[in-house]
């Protein structure tokens, strides 16, 4: 399967979700609402929870990202691909 062919098929995949919302949402059959999905047993958090286990609820909030958002365009990623492809 060609890049084209790949294209046209994920295409057809997302409109036919987007046609077909139903078939995307995963039925409920007990009718609880639920907060969390595990398969490998019981969810580690219960509903609700504050904070996950390895993040401090007392760490210090906002600073400023060392990394500018602006540098990585999506141009600067499209170039990047089509040379290294």
């Amino acid at each position: 399967m060609d890049r084209r062919q790949f294209m046209f098929v994920t295409a057809g995949a997302f409109t036919a979700s987007a046609m077909f919302p139903k078939l995307s949402i995963a039925a409920n059959p007990s009718g609880i609402s639920l907060h969390g999905l595990s398969a490998f047993g019981d969810l580690k958090y219960a509903d609700g929870f504050s904070h996950f286990e390895y993040n401090s609820p007392d760490a210090p909030v906002g600073g400023a990202s060392p990394r500018r958002t602006k540098e990585l365009s999506v141009l600067k990623v499209w170039t990047f691909w089509l040379k290294y492809q």
